[in-house]
């Protein structure tokens, strides 16, 4: 905040000794001169704009302009405006022998500090948070770059709020490394969020989404900046966390483990099945009967929807994963792949619909395979229904598929020379066929 400038300039009593040399002695000098208006400016900002800062031609009245020749020496014409170079150096040229620095601190007090001051103090303070943090996190998670990046967001924000809200920022982030600690060996089911940030900082909404301690946690995690909440409960998923066991589902035909009468009993009624996380946690699926068998998977409830309200055939098997994979779907699909079985996946011709296919692909095993998900059915969708152009941000993340993912590369690629998207509700009726045909084993699109 700003300290204002007082009324009246000290020293400029008309019966008080003006001292000779010094700040004290110019200040007198220039209180007693009519440049309140003007000084004032300058004090304000000098710390910003140093000597290089200007006084507006709109402030140098005829009273202004001849006290200002009379320090100056100089005609100072009217209508411009001035920079403050020329009062230092007069007043460091004049028996004061100081300069328009020390002479205002005399007449307003101490200057606000400059950005660069600001700055250096700022990140003194981050640093002295830094210190105090570190060592309650697992030092291979504190080294990341991401860790160190999410942190300083935090303290930006809290920063300016006031030396209680930093404070409150370094207890969120000891809490999320305890946590974090806690996590290197993960339980063998998920363990609720909530029950973890209660154990340790006696509050179970510590690590919500939405609070600087659940920000943390989610960036030492691997969370992109602006995730969605299905990829938020996956992240969790994988480090043997859960918001809960019951919201996050899966959607499924044909697929139920022993474990499970009531998904085993709607699988052989070829009825769909809604599993939560809770239940899932707890499937295994025995070799015999899925080692080589293929599970079909797609992105969007409406796409699962519409294939099995064309009618599937006995031992179909398919999956939802409703977006990003939910919790739950990447535990049936992890277990599915520890089982053998082939899993199939297509999703929207998209930098997200190919980003989720990675994922898809990297949870349920080597013998996972896209599906529907070359360039030739990507044409094939633009054919029928185009989409809307690429966005700049979609480009640069399918540029690094092309790179990073082979299987997936002359989708990306067909996507960027074309510029534009293409929805996995398009091929319905191929998807649909495949299933009642049963794709060829060899066939990995």
């Amino acid at each position: 905040m700003t300290t204002p400038a007082p009324d009246r300039p000290r020293g400029s009593d008309p019966d008080a000794p003006a001292p000779s040399v010094g700040a004290a002695g110019a200040a007198a000098h220039l209180g007693g001169l009519a440049l309140e208006p003007v000084l004032q400016l300058a004090w304000k900002r000098l710390p910003r704009y140093g000597l290089a800062a200007r006084i507006p031609a709109g402030l140098l009245g005829p009273k202004e302009r001849h006290a200002l020749e009379t320090l100056l020496r100089v005609r100072v014409a009217p209508g411009r405006s001035l920079t403050l170079e020329p009062l230092d150096a007069a007043l460091r040229a004049s028996p004061f022998g100081c300069g328009l620095r020390e002479a205002l601190a005399v007449l307003f007090g101490p200057p606000e500090p400059g950005p660069a001051v600001l700055a250096a103090s700022a990140d003194a303070a981050f640093q002295r948070l830094c210190a105090a943090v570190g060592p309650h996190w697992p030092q291979e998670v504190w080294g990341r770059p991401a860790v160190g990046e999410a942190l300083r967001r935090e303290f930006l924000r809290a920063h300016g709020r006031g030396p209680g809200a930093e404070a409150s920022l370094a207890a969120a982030a000891r809490v999320c490394g305890t946590a974090l600690a806690r996590l290197r060996r993960p339980p063998s089911r998920p363990q609720p969020l909530p029950v973890l940030a209660n154990e340790v900082a006696h509050d179970p909404h510590a690590l919500d989404a939405g609070t600087p301690g659940g920000r943390l946690l989610l960036a030492a995690l691997g969370a992109r900046p602006g995730a969605g909440v299905a990829e938020r409960q996956a992240l969790l998923a994988e480090a043997g966390l859960a918001v809960d066991g019951v919201s996050s589902t899966v959607l499924l035909y044909g697929v139920g483990a022993p474990q499970d009468p009531a998904a085993v009993a709607a699988a052989s009624a070829g009825q769909v099945f809604v599993a939560p996380l809770r239940s899932v946690v707890r499937w295994s699926f025995p070799r015999t009967d899925w080692a080589g068998r293929s599970v079909y998977a797609v992105e969007n409830p409406a796409v699962f929807e519409s294939l099995f309200d064309r009618g599937l055939p006995p031992g179909a098997a398919l999956l939802c994963t409703s977006g990003f994979p939910s919790a739950a779907a990447l535990v049936v699909l992890a277990a599915l792949g520890g089982a053998g079985a082939r899993v199939r996946y297509s999703g929207d011709f998209d930098a997200k619909g190919l980003r989720i296919a990675l994922r898809v692909l990297a949870t349920a095993g080597g013998g996972a395979v896209p599906w529907r998900l070359q360039a030739a059915d990507y044409q094939t969708a633009c054919q029928l229904a185009p989409g809307r152009p690429l966005r700049d941000q979609e480009r640069t993340s399918l540029e690094g598929l092309v790179r990073e993912f082979p299987p997936l590369a002359g989708c990306a690629s067909a996507i960027l020379a074309a510029g534009g998207v293409a929805y996995q509700e398009t091929l319905i009726s191929e998807l649909w066929g495949d299933i009642r045909g049963g794709r060829p084993e060899g066939e990995g699109d």
